[in-house]
C-alpha cells in the first residue's frame, strides 16, 4: 500500500468478480484477506478469477460497507476503483489505498512538470563535486587553499582526455562560500560583491571560471542570502538606525519568547540600537528582513553580478528560513513567493542557470520547493539517510519505498543525491568499511537525480563531530604536507597522508578512488543512468536493491539493470521477479563496465523474469550493472521514435498510438510500476486507448512494435 500502514485486521479485496471467484453476493471481505505471510512487506492473496473484465477495490482493515461510508461518495464504478482484464496470464494486483474520492479536488493531483515532454537540462546529465576552497589545494604556500589551487588540479576533476585515466570525470563543481566573510567557513558574508581575500583576487576567480568552462565543467557557487555577518556594512548601518538600512534586519524591543527549531535562542541583544535582532543560527549571523523590498531588490542585483561574471548557478543555503512570519520561522508562503520571483529573475539574466536548494527537512517538506520549478532541484536528506540505513541494516525495503515515493512525487530528476556534506559526519567515518563505501557510491551514482560528491569522499577521507573536522585539507600524496601545500596546512589532516592519499589510490586498481572514477564515467557513458526512467524490480529478497533504468530518446533505446547486494552473503539471482520493463521473450545481459556476457533471461508475457541462465552472482556488499539486449551480441535496441507516437500529450480521455509500424502490445504503467492497462494488438498501425477510468497523473506507455520498444511519458489530466 503506497505510503500507508496496513491495518492490524489485514487488507481485503472486494469487487464484482466475487461470485465468479467462489464467493457469495453478500460475501464477508474477511474471507478474502490479503496477508503478509513472510514479512516481506507484500500482502498477497490468490484468487481463481475466470477470464473477463473486472472491477475491484482494496479495503484496509474494514468491511466493504464501512469502507464505502468512510470514503464519502465513493461507490461502485467510481474512478478511484481499478479494472483488470483477466486472460491466460497471472494477474498481480498491487496494493493501493482508496482514501480519496472524485469529489476531493486534491485527488491524484499531479505535480506540474516543467513541460509535458519532460525537458531536461545540462545539470541533469552532470555529476557535481563539492569543494571547500580553503581545504582543496594551496598554490602559494600560505597553508590555505585558493582559486589557483583548484586551477592547478583541474585535470584531476576533468582532463577532457579519454585516454588518460587520472581524472574523476565530473562535469560540475559547487564552490562552498567564496565571498568575503568574517569566518573561516564563509557562511557569514561581509561583502556579496567581493571574493574571499584568502582565496585570491576577483581576477583569479574569473580565471578559475574560464579554466573550468574550458574543461567542460560548470560552476555553481554558494549563495547565502538568509543572513549576513554582523560585520556587514548593512547590519552596522541598521544597528546605527540609518534611515536607508533601518529595516534591512528584524528588530524588536520586546521580541517573542519562542525558541528556534533546535531549541536555540532566536533574538539577540544589540546595545548600540538598544534593541534585539533576529538571527536563527547565532548572534553573529543576523537574518535579513525580506519584508523590506529593498533587501530583495539587492539580492537580485547580487545574482546578476555573479551570473554576468560567468557562474552557472547557485546553491541556496538554509533557504527554508528565508522569510519568517511571526513565530513561523520555516517554509512560509512568503519564502516560496520570494524564491519564485528570484527564479524568474535569474532566468531573465541567464536562462540555463541552475538553482539547487538546501532544504534540510523531510522529503514532503522539500517537494513544494521544486513544484512549478520554484527551484530546479533540492538535496534529498531522507534519501541519504535511507541509503546509509539500508547498508547498515542489510535491507532495502525502506530505501526502495522511499525511492518509489520520490519517483512519484518529484518532478522528473528534480532532486539531488549525496551521501554526506560539509555539515555531516563524513560518509567513510559513518560506514567505516571500504566495501560499504564502494556500495554506497554505486547506489547513488546509479539511481536518478543529480549526484554531488563531497571532496575527499572518493578516497575515504574521515571526520566527525565539529565541522572543522569534516572540512580538513585534501590529501594528494604521501608527503608530510600531503601535496596540499608547501607551508603549514591551516588545519591538521584527518588522516596521515602517508596512509591515505589520492596518488596511492590512483595506482591501486581496487581502491575506492578507482571505484568512484569507474561509476562516474559509466554514468556519463549511459544516458539511461543520467536521465532514464527509474523502474523498481523486486527480486523477492530485501537484501537486494534492484531497479531498471530506461532511456528511449534519440535513435537508440537503453535498458540497464542495477542490483545492489546489501547483505553479507553472495547472492545468486534465480527467482521470479516483479513486473519489468522488458518485452516478452529472451533477453541477454552484459556487464555494463566491460561488455562481457553475463547470461540470458526469459521474460514472460506478464513482464516477469522466470528463468535465469548464466552467471548471475553478486558478491556480498557489491553491485552489478547490466546492459540488457535482445541480441546475443551487445547492442542497444534500435527504435525509430518518429515512426510511433502517443498523443495527445497531455491527454484527458482518449490516447492514440500511431505510426509507420505494426503494433504488438501496449502497456500503460503508473510511476510506481503498476500496470493500469494492457492491450494486445494484431499488427495494426493505430489504436485508441480509453483512459477515462484511469486516475490522473503521469504514466509510462510501453509500445511494443515489430521494430522494437518505445517508452513514452504521458500526462493524464
Amino acid at each position: 500500500m503506497n505510503q500507508e500502514t496496513p491495518a492490524a485486521a489485514g487488507v481485503f479485496i472486494a469487487g464484482d468478480f466475487q461470485q465468479e471467484a467462489g464467493f457469495t453476493q453478500d460475501w464477508d471481505p474477511s474471507s478474502a484477506k490479503m496477508l503478509d505471510g513472510n514479512s516481506d512487506g507484500i500482502y498477497e492473496l490468490t484468487l481463481n478469477i475466470p477470464a473477463g473484465y473486472w472491477e475491484f477495490k482494496y479495503v484496509n482493515g474494514n468491511t466493504w460497507a464501512g469502507a464505502e461510508n468512510a470514503s464519502g461518495t465513493c461507490t461502485k464504478g467510481a474512478t478511484n476503483n481499478r479494472f483488470i482484464t483477466v486472460g491466460s496470464q497471472d494477474i498481480i494486483l498491487d496494493l493501493v489505498t482508496f482514501n480519496k474520492c472524485p469529489n476531493d479536488p486534491n485527488r491524484d493531483k499531479p505535480i506540474n512538470y516543467p513541460d509535458t515532454t519532460g525537458k531536461l537540462f545540462w545539470w541533469n546529465n552532470a555529476v557535481f563535486y563539492e569543494i571547500f576552497v580553503r581545504s582543496f589545494a594551496d598554490s602559494d604556500g600560505d597553508g590555505v587553499g585558493d582559486f589557483q589551487g583548484i586551477i592547478n588540479k583541474i585535470n584531476y576533476l576533468n582532463d577532457q582526455n579519454p585516454n588518460i585515466q587520472t581524472d574523476l570525470g565530473i562535469e560540475g563543481i559547487w564552490l562552498m562560500p567564496m565571498m568575503e566573510s568574517t569566518s573561516y567557513h564563509g557562511y557569514d558574508v561581509e561583502d556579496y560583491y567581493a571574493v574571499e581575500r584568502d582565496y585570491g583576487s576577483m581576477a583569479d576567480f574569473k580565471r578559475l571560471l574560464d579554466t573550468c568552462h574550458a574543461h567542460g565543467i560548470k560552476v555553481i557557487i554558494d549563495l547565502v542570502i538568509n543572513h549576513t555577518s554582523v560585520n556587514h556594512p548593512w547590519f552596522k548601518k541598521s544597528a546605527a538606525n540609518d534611515a536607508t538600512y533601518r529595516n534591512w534586519y528584524r528588530w524588536d524591543n520586546n521580541p517573542p519568547s519562542n525558541s528556534g527549531p533546535w531549541g536555540q535562542v532566536l533574538w539577540h541583544r544589540n546595545n548600540q540600537r538598544n534593541s534585539n535582532y533576529y538571527g536563527i543560527f547565532w548572534s553573529g549571523m543576523p537574518d535579513l528582513n525580506y519584508e523590506e523590498p529593498a533587501v530583495f531588490d539587492e539580492i537580485k542585483k547580487i545574482t546578476e553580478f555573479w551570473l554576468d561574471l560567468g557562474v552557472d548557478g547557485f546553491r541556496l543555503d538554509a533557504i527554508k528560513y528565508l522569510d519568517e512570519d511571526g513565530t513561523q520561522v520555516e517554509n512560509t508562503p512568503q519564502t516560496f513567493e520570494h524564491l519564485k520571483q528570484l527564479r524568474n529573475h535569474v532566468e531573465t539574466v541567464k536562462s540555463d542557470a541552475f538553482m539547487v536548494g538546501e532544504v534540510w527537512d523531510a522529503t514532503p517538506k522539500i517537494l513544494p520547493y521544486v513544484a512549478d520549478t520554484t527551484l530546479n532541484s533540492c538535496f534529498d536528506f531522507d534519501l541519504a539517510n535511507a541509503m546509509r540505513d539500508a547498508i547498515f541494516n542489510q535491507n532495502a525495503a525502506a530505501l526502495n519505498s522511499h525511492a518509489i515515493y520520490m519517483q512519484g512525487s518529484y518532478p522528473r530528476s528534480a532532486f539531488s543525491t549525496f551521501l554526506s556534506n560539509h555539515d555531516q559526519d563524513r560518509i567513510f567515518s559513518v560506514l567505516n568499511q571500504t566495501d560499504r563505501a564502494k556500495l554506497a557510491a554505486a547506489m547513488y551514482l546509479s539511481m536518478p537525480g543529480i549526484p554531488f560528491i563531497y571532496y575527499g569522499e572518493e578516497i575515504g577521507l574521515t571526520g566527525t563531530g565539529d565541522h572543522l573536522n569534516i572540512r580538513t585539507p585534501m590529501q594528494w600524496d604521501a608527503s608530510s604536507k600531503g601535496g596540499f601545500t608547501t607551508g603549514t596546512p591551516w588545519r591538521a589532516f584527518a588522516q596521515a597522508p602517508s596512509l591515505n592519499n589520492v596518488k596511492s589510490q590512483q595506482e591501486d586498481g581496487e581502491s575506492l578512488w578507482n571505484h568512484y572514477q569507474n561509476w562516474v564515467k559509466i554514468r556519463k557513458k549511459y544516458p539511461a543512468l543520467q536521465t532514464g526512467i527509474y523502474w523498481p524490480v523486486s527480486l523477492g529478497d530485501d537484501g537486494l536493491w534492484s531497479f531498471q533504468r530506461t532511456h528511449a530518446r534519440g535513435a537508440e533505446s537503453e535498458i540497464l539493470w542495477a542490483i545492489h547486494n546489501l547483505s553479507g552473503d553472495e547472492k545468486t539471482i534465480s527467482d521470479s521477479t516483479s513486473q519489468t520493463q522488458l518485452a516478452t521473450g529472451t533477453w541477454y545481459a552484459f556487464n555494463a563496465f566491460d561488455g562481457t556476457y553475463v547470461g540470458e533471461i526469459t521474460v514472460e508475457k506478464s513482464g516477469r523474469v522466470s528463468n535465469w541462465n548464466g552467471n548471475f552472482n553478486i558478491a556480498a556488499t557489491n553491485s552489478a550493472l547490466w546492459v540488457l539486449s535482445q541480441n546475443r551480441t551487445l547492442s542497444c535496441v534500435k527504435i525509430e521514435p518518429k515512426k510511433v507516437s502517443a498523443y495527445p500529450n497531455p491527454s484527458s480521455g482518449m490516447l492514440f498510438i500511431s505510426g509507420e509500424v505494426s503494433l504488438r502490445r501496449i502497456l500503460v504503467f503508473d510511476v510506481l510500476g503498476r500496470r493500469a492497462i494492457s492491450k494486445e494488438c494484431d499488427g495494426e498501425s493505430q489504436i485508441a486507448l480509453n483512459l477515462d477510468k484511469v486516475p490522473k497523473g503521469w504514466y509510462l506507455v510501453h509500445i511494443e512494435t515489430n521494430d522494437g520498444i518505445s517508452v513514452e511519458r504521458v500526462l493524464l489530466e
